[in-house]
């Protein structure tokens, strides 16, 4: 299967795949990190999430997330990032570090005070 690596603010690669979005059932229930992306050569994130279950988030809990990048961002993939160790530290440092690094407009920024 397809993918595509990122490289987080601290210099990290991060190894996603590309997933149908015509077939989003499709998704592992595993716990992973997912991003919405536009469609241009860098895959620009346009939303970063870390979650327990892959599946259950985008299909359920994303669904309005998806819909908001697609129509007003161009969102055109969903990409994932499964943690087969369980690792939620690890998953949110993860989503720290790529939104730190290319700020995804439907994210928020980080408090730089926290």
């Amino acid at each position: 299967m397809p993918g595509h690596t990122y490289s987080g603010a601290s210099g990290k690669l991060y190894s996603y795949l590309f997933f149908s979005t015509e077939d989003l059932a499709a998704l592992p229930m595993q716990a992973g990190n997912y991003i919405f992306a536009f469609g241009d050569g860098a895959r620009t994130p346009i939303f970063i999430e870390a979650t327990n279950g892959v599946r259950a988030a985008v299909m359920r809990q994303a669904m309005a997330e998806w819909r908001t990048a697609r129509t007003v961002f161009g969102a055109e993939l969903v990409l994932i990032h499964v943690d087969p160790a369980l690792d939620m530290a690890a998953r949110q440092s993860e989503k720290e570090d790529l939104i730190a690094c290319y700020h995804p407009p439907m994210n928020p920024m980080p408090d730089p005070a926290q």
